[in-house]
């Protein structure tokens, strides 16, 4: 009988120490993720101008409206759709360099490297730079177009070069679809290619009815990390403009516009408005990644 209960005893102590070790995450999440969640959710049915809760007024929903009157709305649903672009940009750029670094060149090794570097480094010191290399007056891109007698141009100082520019920032620091792509090429089956050839299909045929199927799985998932990544882009956008929004406010997207109006416009605008439009966006995502789902039935190979 003794024995009995020590071991239901070492059991429970076991189960306790077991429960207590895996409610760390656990409570993690309920503190720096629903507990948030949460309270954004009801902030964005109120009227909070400024951070003192005493002040907080319910307003049921008035929030909503008056972020689809605000003043940089359309603005910043218009830039963030034109860096949406920088997805399909990237995805085909990392295909095409993946597609080169598998062909057993060499210095494959250390193009891979040179491509993966910027993904590591840290984005406000890569933004800094690339600022420096654009900047309209002393800029490494316009002396060089000095000495040409090419004239200056304003790369983030005119509203036409602004948005080309970022997305020449967007290319440059992808260098982990490279690596993901590279990867997915790597595992296509080298017999199945090598029979398609010697039924006299080309290089390109090859690429498009054997190689690119295979590696389907691969372009959703970044299709799908990479849409939601764009959507809430806003540190490039925030720290290489110099008056905060960007010539002819194309620097606000909308997670820049969210940080603006809780931060910067909190005397106008404030956190109930910045958490409204947070949940809007939130809708918006988990539709498209949802419609992402759907539509991947049609285009990507797990076989």
């Amino acid at each position: 009988m003794k024995t009995k209960r020590k071991k239901m005893s070492e059991r429970l102590k076991e189960d306790i120490l077991g429960t207590l070790m895996a409610s760390g995450p656990f409570i993690g999440f309920l503190l720096f993720s629903l507990l948030p969640l949460a309270a954004s959710l009801v902030v964005s049915f109120t009227e909070m101008k400024g951070f003192a809760l005493s002040e907080t007024k319910f307003n049921y929903g008035k929030s909503y409206l008056l972020v689809l009157k605000s003043t940089y709305f359309v603005d910043s649903i218009k830039n963030t759709l034109i860096w949406l672009i920088s997805v399909p940009m990237n995805m085909a750029i990392s295909l095409y360099l993946a597609n080169l670094l598998t062909k057993g060149l060499h210095g494959t090794r250390f193009m891979r490297t040179i491509a993966f570097i910027p993904s590591i480094c840290s984005s406000v010191g890569v933004t800094l730079m690339w600022q420096w290399i654009l900047d309209p007056s002393h800029g490494v891109i316009n002396t060089v177009l000095g000495w040409s007698h090419l004239g200056p141009v304003g790369f983030t100082s005119t509203a036409e070069w602004f948005l080309p520019s970022i997305l020449l920032i967007s290319i440059w620091i992808q260098g982990t679809n490279i690596v993901l792509m590279q990867s997915a090429l790597k595992n296509v089956n080298e017999a199945v290619k090598e029979a398609a050839r010697i039924d006299g299909a080309t290089e390109m045929v090859v690429f498009w009815k054997i190689v690119f199927p295979c590696v389907t799985p691969t372009l959703f998932y970044m299709l799908v990390t990479n849409l939601v990544v764009a959507m809430q882009e806003m540190q490039i956008m925030q720290l290489i403009t110099s008056n905060g929004v960007g010539p002819g406010n194309k620097a606000i997207t909308v997670a820049y516009y969210m940080y603006r109006m809780a931060w910067v416009n909190y005397g106008s605008e404030g956190m109930g408005m910045a958490s409204a439009f947070s949940w809007m966006v939130a809708v918006v995502v988990i539709i498209v990644t949802r419609l992402n789902f759907k539509l991947s039935k049609k285009w990507v190979h797990y076989e």
